[in-house]
């Protein structure tokens, strides 16, 4: 029996450019440039979002991430709007990382693979000859005797196939992938994919000059309330009709706001805790009603606010006003540091605090709680990417977590009971 319920969809609206529907909420999504966060958000980050990331006192992960941020708003030709006041926002921008065109995120993969499989090879000793495959003895295939009746394996036809290998009838009228439509295929890619070795070229940033803002606190003047002349000067930048959710135009692009160190000492706030968390969700409000996201970092750990001691009201009151909410904390640094054969293959922790739910009672993420709070982050060459924190398995000595022995096993004693 069919179910009456059906979704109220405007079916006029206009989607703007590199942007997606959830396939779980309908919400509308963007990409982040990082696949794997895009994952773990069901898809995206969601359209007229507030995203708070807490920064590292020992690392500039936080920074990367903000970077991929903007580098993919350039790439998907949406407009930005950097603000800063502990690096120059010109700075940042020029130095974001380049896009790789011309190739597929899985040929990538395989390429970063190859090379941290090549990395952990260990080197030849010198003067030391170890047996390999090559080093086989070879040998001698007897000749065999062809009498007249026989035919010669040379002259022998393969045998032709009557029926062919055929795909199924529902696939038949899809588009077929082929190398000619390759570069088309990755310009209109959701997500890019970057080159962390490699900045971004300044004949690109200049011919999207158009759709870059720059503001600088530190130019501003002091004396005046900084967190109020803020909010008014992204409140014109989203007047303009083509940030709007009205179907009058049919051009739309995404603002995408990337706040630096927000609440660092070089903003010289001097407005209370209860003024910055009226500015947050003030400037909440002003995303929900246009097509702009907002992600800003922290120094969270200035307000004693770490890894081990979660004791900071402001940034919990803070944290109410955002939708989405993440800590990078890396391995540098760490009370307890872990041993090198656990976290060997990743940079340190990524935790998720807080998941965007707009317009939803839940997330819509299907992915255990476990899961979600058991991830860790490793950056390579070309990718940064998050995964589930998984221990290495036992070998056959460890170190006990909580005493600190050595486990042995029965064979490595010199016990008469040996077997």
């Amino acid at each position: 029996m069919k179910s009456s319920f059906r979704k109220r969809i405007n079916l006029n609206q206009v989607q703007p450019i590199a942007t997606k529907i959830s396939s779980y909420t309908s919400q509308l999504l963007i990409s982040s440039g990082i696949p794997s966060y895009d994952d773990l958000l069901g898809g995206g980050i969601p359209v007229g979002s507030l995203t708070m990331v807490k920064k590292d006192s020992y690392t500039t992960y936080a920074d990367l991430f903000g970077k991929y941020f903007i580098s993919q708003g350039l790439v998907s030709n949406h407009d930005i709007l950097v603000i800063s006041a502990d690096n120059k926002p010109e700075n940042i921008v020029n130095n974001l990382m380049s896009v790789i065109e011309g190739k597929s995120a899985t040929i990538i993969e395989n390429e970063d693979e190859e090379e941290e499989n090549e990395s952990n090879i260990e080197p030849k000793k010198k003067g030391v000859r170890f047996a390999e495959e090559e080093d086989k003895p070879v040998i001698k295939k007897k000749r065999v005797m062809f009498s007249d009746d026989t035919v010669e394996p040379s002259t022998r036809k393969p045998q032709s196939r009557k029926s062919e290998l055929k795909i199924a009838w529902r696939y038949e009228n899809l588009p077929k992938f082929n190398d000619k439509n390759k570069d088309d295929f990755v310009k209109n890619s959701f997500c890019s994919i970057f080159d962390l070795t490699k900045t971004v070229d300044p004949e690109f940033i200049k011919s999207k000059e158009e759709n870059i803002s720059l503001v600088n606190i530190n130019e501003w003047n002091q004396d005046e309330n900084i967190l109020d002349k803020l909010y008014k000067e992204i409140e014109n930048k989203l007047k303009s009709e083509k940030f709007s959710k009205d179907n009058n135009t049919k051009t739309k692009s995404v603002l995408r706001i990337l706040i630096d160190s927000f609440d660092s000492p070089f903003w010289n706030l001097n407005s209370t805790s209860s003024q910055k968390y009226v500015f947050l969700h003030k400037l909440r409000t002003l995303l929900r009603n246009s097509h702009a996201v907002c992600l800003f970092t922290i120094p969270s750990y200035i307000y004693n606010d770490s890894r081990n001691d979660y004791v900071s009201n402001h940034i919990r009151r803070l944290e109410h006003a955002c939708d989405c909410v993440i800590r990078i904390d890396s391995f540098e640094g760490m009370a307890n540091p872990l041993s090198k054969d656990i976290i060997q293959d990743f940079q340190g922790f990524f935790h998720v605090i807080k998941l965007p739910c707009i317009n939803t009672l839940t997330s819509g993420i299907k992915m255990s709680e476990t899961t979600l709070h058991n991830l860790a982050f490793k950056c390579r060459r070309k990718k940064f990417c998050i995964e589930t924190f998984n221990l290495p398995p036992e070998m056959e000595e460890t170190d006990q977590r909580e005493g600190g022995s050595i486990i042995r096993s029965c064979s490595n004693g010199k016990s008469k009971l040996d077997f």
